[in-house]
């Protein structure tokens, strides 16, 4: 929670006037002097959600001498330029200070010349979570694309106010090549607030997409992201696939049904179609023609695949949920999630996997390939991959 105080002391306290030719000298002096003995007595405490956008100087009892003095000085660190300036500036973002504070600060930042990327980014290996997270903050204010792989990682960060300002970060970029990894934090993350942010951004990236195509979030039936160094984004509308090249979306295809998802791994040429009623198409050309998935199995009605992953490592390694329509009109009866090792040419039933309750949606971890985990209606659940792929039936 944020605090607020009766009087401004905060990081730069108010100087005496002085002669006017001394004044920049004495301070920077004092500004650097004070922070140096602020970092030394202030331990870190938990990081609090502080909004992105702050009304400025809000503290009951602040004079217009003490904001424009905060003012000065804050700008005074900007002016100067080095990292050790930029650092204490990042330091006066704690969840202890002032909210009107941080709004001087990032703005601040937010303006400063491009030497402050180099000590942004160091910044998010700071030992002070705070320093990490307001690292993490002014990077996304200022739309730092060369640091999306940096703030990814810090979506690992073992503080979640650090991963909740990383995530914010992301979507401010709308860094959609970090999207599969959004949407496994949906399900990893353990930290609600963190989880919703994830949400948050997702929804950012789908809304950018859509109107990008030119079409409504709910015309939108999937995206997906290649996991390989140059990232391939392609969506999939109610009956056509798009691909993007450079900062223009082409129309790649026709679909062959209806989509309710779609994937790739590492390999741009290979893309998985779930379909509503002829269970999965796959392409070999990036989309340009499609063929039918056979799964060796008799059932009296059409197939449906619910979800469909591939692992980011294997291209050729691709997991789906398959259903069937039940006796009753309308329902589907879900048949369990099949594993393929060789691209969908074969394909096994993983023994023990949820087959009671219908999964809309599947998810690989790229940092933890032994697990599989789903969302279903009731709840999220996560499978146990065997090491040796057994045998395809």
């Amino acid at each position: 929670m944020l605090h607020t105080h009766a009087r401004t002391k905060g990081l730069f306290p108010p100087i005496k006037k002085i002669h006017t030719d001394l004044v920049l000298v004495a301070l920077i002096s004092v500004v650097i002097a004070l922070v140096f003995w602020t970092m030394r007595t202030t331990s870190p405490a938990a990081l609090a959600l502080y909004p992105m956008a702050v009304q400025p100087w809000t503290e009951p009892g602040s004079t217009a001498d003490e904001v424009h003095d905060f003012e000065r000085k804050t700008q005074a660190l900007v002016t100067l330029g080095s990292p050790e300036a930029f650092q204490m500036l990042l330091a006066s973002l704690k969840p202890t200070d002032p909210a009107s504070q941080h709004f001087v600060v990032l703005t601040a930042l937010q303006s400063a010349s491009p030497s402050v990327i180099l000590p942004l980014l160091t910044a998010l290996s700071d030992v002070d979570p705070a320093v990490r997270a307001g690292a993490a903050q002014v990077l996304g204010i200022r739309r730092e694309y060369q640091a999306i792989a940096a703030l990814t990682a810090a979506t690992r960060d073992s503080h979640a106010g650090v991963r909740l300002q990383a995530v914010k970060a992301l979507g401010a970029m709308d860094a959609w090549q970090v999207l599969p990894w959004v949407e496994q934090l949906q399900v990893n993350e353990p930290n609600e607030d963190v989880r919703q942010a994830t949400a948050a951004v997702q929804k950012v990236f789908h809304g950018n997409i859509a109107q990008a195509r030119g079409v409504s979030s709910a015309q939108l039936r999937g995206i997906t992201v290649t996991s390989n160094s140059s990232p391939q984004i392609y969506a999939v509308t109610a009956g056509d696939l798009y691909a993007q090249h450079g900062t223009g979306w082409d129309l790649v295809s026709r679909l062959p049904d209806a989509p309710l998802a779609v994937a790739t791994g590492a390999d741009p040429q290979l893309i998985y179609l779930a379909t509503v009623s002829s269970g999965l198409y796959r392409s070999l050309d990036s989309g340009e023609t499609w063929e039918h998935v056979q799964f060796g199995l008799r059932t009296p009605t059409q197939l449906t695949v619910t979800a469909v992953v591939v692992d980011p490592q294997d291209s050729r390694r691709v997991y789906i949920a398959l259903a069937a329509q039940s006796a009753k009109s309308g329902v589907k009866d879900a048949l369990g999630i099949f594993a393929s090792q060789d691209g969908g040419d074969t394909w096994i039933l993983l023994p023990d996997s949820a087959s009671g309750v219908i999964t809309t949606r599947l998810v690989m971890d790229s940092q933890s390939e032994g697990y599989l985990v789903a969302m279903t209606a009731e709840t999220p659940w996560r499978y146990t991959l065997p090491l040796d792929a057994p045998d395809a039936q």
